[in-house]
């Protein structure tokens, strides 16, 4: 959104008669529309920098010519008309002249009847038929991209497309070609918009005002506004928590289309999947009716070719419901329920607690989290309940509440506004975080220094000041050696160090001896180029750091992160604005499901198992004796079920039989299990080892709330009925926990939330209420007239000295290098089209449509060195497992590397991640292992 500077000199004009005041440097456009006087415009949105294009928002200022307002400055005694007759005569003219050569009936008047040109037309009963101007021949239309459909004879070359791109999105893929009548808005260098470079976050068409770019349909034909019920709601996907508006067809029960609405966390910002992934919910597998295996169907195994390591019997990437559903049978809701239940309870009183385990889900919301942990706790009677933040930033976590007692992040990421320099590191931004990407572009263009630390060329490196390629878990190495340039050139916060930390001279000692000139041994960055970043990052005044999976998913993780901290510390760079520590989080509610307590060794709000002061407030709070050690995380689970010690599990939304390493034991951990209840909106890789299947509802048929990467604690409005039979996941947990022998009975998920705020101390005061419409940060100690804090620890840390310490951390290689064998590093990740294991994503028609197979993605040069041609198949082998998929030419991957997306079952690359651990965090090295490339043909 265009600013206006601020300033305390006021101006006073005449607008219509009317005496306004206004702050200096405002346009006439913003003033009038202050005073209630609505100017016409086609060219000018109040997102966008004003540029003057249209001419259509002209006003007479006593002047020779009219001067556009959306551009010209007040000025003080200025009399302005805005709808004399020498200006409607030109309004008048212009439209005519636009509508000489423009489409009887835009595709945005006959979708959504808010074609700004048309409605002009209208307003100056202007008949097509009247108007004596000359037309041309027609421009064409280009329908290539899956999402928007572009018509250049409806375009009248305003330009929003292009600064939306350019200055919101900062995509840089829209310009124009052409000269004269063939003038047009192009994408790259005049390709059509779906082979272009475009990532379909349709801010384009969002602010086009008319039928030049309009979105497709992708479930019900796209209606006007006010024939739908617009729900006020958030994001399903990734930890950014976009704030979106859905348009509902509630005849049709479906969703027509989506919009990004201002919120302190995305400024009406979209990306692809916020824009256009909403349709999974409507898909034709969802499960609608509970299920329970058949007795010819065990002893239990994998039910899909694909999942058996067999070719599939049919192309795709879904799961083949042919193939899965006959074993098994639909069933009533108590049948289901009292069979799971009886087996689990069985379970616990043959085996004892520790037998039983529970995955919950980032992508359920706090509610659900809250409800799920309190079933494993109070009905199973132990901790063994972990989910995905153990696959995610486990690591990050571990070494935050070591060094400074808490978990979260520190600052927002829309501060980096005010950083003078931004340090990303270990995240591909653009493609995981995308709304979050466009802030720190951005800052980037706006006078902060960015630095990109990164063992791929990823989308922001192209944005920065500073891109260190290094190499491959090189991390410590290089943080230490530019720590060590810090100390050695002294420019480290003394004060800051004296006054907040501890620990400093066991870090001194460490990074003595790692040099520049050391450092580039390991990670490979010259060391002048070391000592150049260094220095702009210690004189910085502020410095932001954020941070994704390539600095956490290692098996040396939460050293990556130690470095991070004390690298942040060294300078003084927390609890100011422009400062702090920022690990992205990954899943929409990774956050909140921490902070409710979705894991092994902490209660809600990460009061710890092993104290016996939290656990007697818990065991107040539910009435049972509660475990007083610390439970198995994910990995941990899933090799004690390998083992046969763990028997039992509950899944609710989570797919580990994809998400986590090594598969190939997944699968045998999975098949060992006595039992197994899944419940989830699709029958999943991981469900077709169930014993009992519970259909769930989507995160569009529920009401709860989720706490994004900053903090902040949004409401998730329900948006669609559910399906068939489906159920509230946290009315499901609570039936099975009520069949086992430990009664709850909640009205409302608003109620679960009081009762999980009354024990954690950083949600007191929020509920749902106080929550809407854009949520609060937390804490919050007055939610009534304060949005939360933003900076956190500006004077003391949440440790028992009430600093932040310093954990010195020595470089480590990976657990497993490159040979003569496997001579390739594996890197995994996520593409910007998907998410996950890709169960909702590659269920939604335009996201599937754009990536729609899987890929590896190679440097050129390997690539011709093995012989093979881009789009050709190659076999990826590591020492767990092979897969083969399609080899993509992608000159940002190092030589000797490889990048493979985790979102595809038919190539999944966790059939060859290693399962070793990082022995803090206890997260897999997703980001590195030793695998071996062969030319190979396609996988049928």
């Amino acid at each position: 959104m265009i600013k206006k500077a601020e300033t305390s000199q006021t101006i006073t004009l005449t607008i219509d008669g009317r005496k306004v005041t206004v702050p200096a440097g405002t346009t006439i456009w913003d003033a009038a529309r202050e005073a209630g006087i609505e100017i016409p415009a086609l060219c000018h949105d109040s997102r966008l920098r004003p540029a003057g294009v249209c001419r259509m928002c002209v006003v007479d200022v006593g002047e020779r010519v009219l001067a556009a307002s959306c551009v010209r400055e007040v000025a003080d005694g200025m009399n302005v008309q805005t709808g004399s007759e020498k200006v409607e005569r030109c309004r008048r003219t212009l439209t005519e002249l636009l509508l000489s050569d423009y489409p009887e009936l835009s595709r945005r008047e006959e979708q959504t009847k808010d074609d700004l040109l048309l409605q002009l037309a209208r307003e100056y009963r202007i008949e097509r038929s009247a108007i004596r101007l000359p037309s041309g021949d027609g421009r064409p239309q280009d329908t290539s991209s899956p999402v928007i459909a572009v018509d250049h004879a409806a375009c009248i070359l305003c330009d929003r497309c292009i600064r939306a791109c350019d200055e919101v999105q900062h995509n840089d893929v829209i310009g124009r070609t052409g000269k004269g009548y063939a003038s047009r808005i192009s994408f790259d260098l005049d390709a059509p918009m779906g082979e272009s470079t475009c990532v379909a976050c349709g801010e384009c068409a969002a602010v086009c005002p008319t039928g030049a770019l309009t979105d497709k349909k992708l479930m019900v034909p796209i209606q006007p506004r006010a024939e739908l019920e617009s729900v006020q709601s958030v994001c399903p996907y990734c930890g950014v928590g976009c704030a979106v508006t859905y348009h509902v067809d509630k005849e049709a029960n479906a969703v027509v289309f989506a919009e990004g609405r201002e919120s302190p966390v995305s400024d009406s910002r979209l990306c692809v999947k916020g824009r256009y992934g909403f349709d999974y919910a409507k898909h034709p597998q969802r499960l609608t009716v509970p299920l329970i295996r058949k007795e010819e169907y065990y002893p239990k195994g994998p039910l899909s070719s694909d999942v058996r390591g067999e070719r599939r019997r049919k192309p795709g990437g879904l799961v083949d419901y042919d193939e899965v559903m006959p074993a098994f049978r639909e069933a009533t809701w108590d049948e289901a329920l009292d069979l799971a239940a009886t087996r689990l309870k069985g379970i616990k009183e043959k085996h004892g607690p520790s037998a039983l385990a529970g995955f919950g889900s980032a992508k359920c919301s706090n509610e659900e989290a809250y409800i799920f942990q309190k079933l494993v706790r109070v009905a199973f009677g132990t901790n063994n309940v972990d989910h995905c933040t153990r696959l995610c930033h486990a690591s990050s976590v571990a070494a935050l509440l070591e060094t400074i007692g808490s978990g979260a992040v520190t600052n927002v990421f829309g501060d980096v506004r005010n950083a003078d320099v931004a340090l990303v590191t270990g995240s591909n931004t653009t493609s995981n975080h995308p709304v979050a990407a466009t802030f720190i572009k951005d800052a980037a263009r706006s006078g902060s220094t960015l630095i990109v630390v990164d063992s791929r060329e990823t989308g922001l490196a192209g944005q920065a000041h500073y891109f260190l390629h290094i190499r491959p878990g090189s991390d410590v190495a290089l943080y230490n050696a530019m720590m060590h340039v810090l100390v050695e050139e002294d420019l480290i916060d003394h004060d800051y160090i004296r006054d907040h930390t501890e620990g400093f001279e066991g870090l001194r000692e460490l990074v003595k001896k790692y040099t520049p000139e050391m450092a580039e041994e390991i990670c490979g960055i010259p060391p002048d180029r070391i000592r150049e970043v260094a220095r702009v990052f210690g004189s910085a005044r502020s410095a932001l750091v954020f941070w994704g999976m390539g600095i956490a998913q290692h098996s040396h993780g939460t050293d990556n992160a130690r470095c991070l901290i004390s690298l942040t510390l060294l300078t003084g760079n927390i609890g100011r604005p422009g400062t702090g520590l920022h690990p992205l989080r990954g899943q929409n509610n990774v956050q909140g499901a921490s902070d409710a307590g979705l894991i092994p060794m902490v209660y809600p709000d990460y009061q710890s198992v092993a104290s016996p002061e939290s656990k007697k407030k818990f065991e107040a709070a539910w009435g049972v004796k509660l475990d007083p050690n610390p439970g198995l995380t994910v990995v941990e689970i899933i090799n004690a079920a390998l083992r046969g010690d763990i028997k039992g599990m509950y899944m609710m939304g989570e797919n580990p039989f994809l998400s986590d390493p090594n598969v190939n034991k997944v699968r045998k951990a999975l098949a060992n299990l006595e039992f197994y209840c899944a419940q989830d909106i699709f029958l999943t890789e991981t469900a077709e080892f169930a014993d009992v299947i519970l259909p769930a509802t989507s995160f569009f048929e529920k009401c709860g709330t989720y706490t994004n990467s900053d903090r902040r604690v949004q409401v998730g409005q329900k948006v669609l009925e559910p399906p068939g039979q489906a159920r509230l996941d946290w009315e499901l947990v609570c039936e099975l926990s009520t069949r086992m022998g430990y009664p709850m009975k909640y009205e409302s998920a608003e109620e679960i939330f009081a009762e999980f705020t009354s024990l954690a101390p950083s949600y007191a005061g929020l509920t749902h209420e106080k929550l809407k419409p854009t949520g609060k940060l937390w804490p919050c100690p007055d939610p009534a007239t304060s949005d939360g804090e933003q900076l956190l620890f500006g004077d003391g840390f949440p440790t028992p000295s009430g600093r932040a310490k310093f954990v010195p951390a020595e470089y480590q290689p990976a657990a497993e290098l490159p040979d003569e064998a496997y001579p390739f590093i594996l890197n995994t990740g996520r593409l910007l089209e998907h998410w996950h294991t890709g169960t909702m994503t590659r269920r939604s028609k335009a996201l599937d449509a754009i990536e729609p197979e899987a890929i590896c993605q190679m440097n050129p040069d390997d690539l011709t060195e093995l012989g093979v041609e881009p789009g050709s198949y190659v076999t990826l082998s590591t020492r767990r497992g092979s897969i083969t998929l399609k080899a993509r030419a992608t000159p940002g991957v190092a030589r000797g590397n490889v990048f493979v997306p985790f979102h595809f079952r038919e190539a999944s690359a966790n059939r060859l991640t290693n399962d070793v651990l990082d022995p803090f965090g206890k997260i897999p090295e997703f980001k590195f292992c030793a695998v071996k490339v062969e030319r190979a043909e396609p996988h049928a």
